[in-house]
């Protein structure tokens, strides 16, 4: 086409930017526009521009949850601790982990698909989409001999997203028994019968 000196003819594109699934780190989008002339042209310099576009992955958030349904334990008992994770966001997550750090006084016993390594077991997800539910569980049982009072915290954590759950130690309590019986004499004569 045409155009005068000094005449401004803008031009508008639209693009939409591709999703990658998972969508990973940032990328730099470049665009370049260039005008060219069939007529001599003074300042070639300023016939291209270019403008740059970061395009950020979104971040995934989390809902985590978890309990042992019990408020107080006795040494010995064994506990299991549900914990539940939530992707609250818009985006699928991958390769998800899900930690639970274990309190002290206690031994591990199992948990669902998870590997211990020191005091934390840790789950991985391979994917989590949009509004997703995962639930995971690891058993425990309370040392013998942990005083009473003392009290074991849990901690379940998807980065900065977590949960924890607290049980008080409770001594256990030995019954005592009384034992009474009478006959309701003091005395008796020979072939008198005695209840008791």
């Amino acid at each position: 086409g045409t155009v005068t000196p000094g005449q401004t003819v803008p031009l508008t594109i639209t693009y939409n930017v591709l999703h990658q699934n998972p969508c990973t780190g940032t990328i730099t989008l470049s665009n370049t526009a260039t005008v060219t002339t069939s007529t001599t042209d003074t300042n070639a310099a300023n016939n291209s521009a270019t403008v740059s576009t970061t395009v950020t992955c979104p971040v995934a958030t989390y809902l985590v949850s978890k309990t042992d349904n019990k408020t107080t334990a006795a040494p010995g008992e064994t506990l299991t601790y549900v914990i539940t994770a939530r992707n609250t966001s818009s985006t699928v997550a991958s390769n998800v982990q899900l930690t639970d750090t274990l309190p002290g006084n206690i031994t591990f016993v199992s948990a669902s698909g998870g590997i211990l390594n020191g005091n934390i077991v840790t789950f991985v997800i391979p994917s989590m989409g949009s509004g997703e539910t995962i639930t995971r569980t690891v058993v425990v049982t309370v040392n013998s001999g942990v005083t009473a009072g003392t009290v074991l915290t849990n901690t379940a954590a998807i980065g900065s997203f977590q949960a924890q759950d607290t049980t008080t130690i409770q001594a256990v309590v030995t019954p005592t028994f009384t034992l009474t019986k009478t006959d309701g004499k003091t005395t008796a004569a020979p072939g008198e019968t005695l209840t008791y």
